[in-house]
């Protein structure tokens, strides 16, 4: 019994710290961007992206001792696999007006679209996406953005 609750109170703490962790680099690094974009009025998007991508494999790395290195492999060979399907398969999907897309289903901006969704258990869950470097566009809820931090980051990202 008291092993259990030893073992419950480390994950508690370890789960406090990664929060903690998370919110101070996500809002150090949307500082620096905001004071970028507003004050110099640079494009920061594709920064807070890679930012984003950085802060989470770090996350993952420190935390998780490389855990969710394996999984993230996976992840990336099932994208590259759909991506691959999605090449092959192309078709018209009826849109004549769409500029975006080339006659092979694919995206003129980087090859074919794929849509990834998350039924996540954790904020984990959205570190391990950002780890994988896509070029995405993020959907989120919207109380996501009142997390101190990491809803300015996503913010200047660019999410929705």
């Amino acid at each position: 019994h008291h092993l259990s609750l030893t073992y419950f109170s480390l994950h508690k703490v370890r789960t406090m710290v990664v929060v903690q962790a998370w919110i101070l680099l996500t809002s150090a690094e949307a500082l620096r961007l905001g004071f970028l974009k507003v004050a110099l009025r640079q494009d920061v998007r594709e920064r807070a992206h890679d930012s984003c991508g950085s802060i989470a494999r770090w996350i993952l790395n420190t935390f998780f001792d490389g855990f969710q290195v394996e999984g993230m492999a996976k992840a990336q060979a099932a994208l590259a696999a759909a991506a691959a399907a999605a090449a092959v398969g192309g078709g018209d999907n009826g849109d004549d007006n769409s500029d975006d897309h080339d006659n092979d289903g694919g995206s003129k901006k980087g090859g074919p679209a794929v849509v990834i969704v998350a039924n996540h258990q954790s904020m984990m869950d959205v570190a391990a996406i950002f780890t994988l470097r896509l070029r995405a566009a993020w959907v989120a809820k919207t109380t996501v953005f009142y997390i101190p931090g990491v809803g300015t980051l996503m913010a200047l990202a660019g999410c929705e």
